[in-house]
């Protein structure tokens, strides 16, 4: 199990505790994906607010192209998602 993950949880790239695709594409698209570069990095699933699933594909798929390993659910109990394995 991983021991130093960068965490990404998606509801800090949504506002007012509510999902909204526009807002979450301009936070996405503000992000510094270079922080994640050569990291572990966890993207954060099982929160309070209903996320759509092709927006954890969508950060999964952006930071996966920095990281070194991208993992995905709790800090506890990460599913390696990229690479494999």
């Amino acid at each position: 199990m991983p021991t130093d993950l960068e965490v990404i949880d998606i509801e800090t790239l949504c506002e007012g505790g509510l999902f909204r695709e526009k807002i979450f594409r301009e936070k996405v698209e503000g992000l510094d994906w270079e922080q994640y570069a050569g990291k572990e990095v966890l993207v954060k699933g099982c929160g309070n607010i209903p996320v759509p699933t092709w927006a954890y594909m969508a950060v999964s798929s952006i930071v996966s192209g920095k990281a070194k390993r991208v993992f995905y659910g709790e800090v506890a109990k990460p599913i390696s998602v990229f690479p494999q394995g």
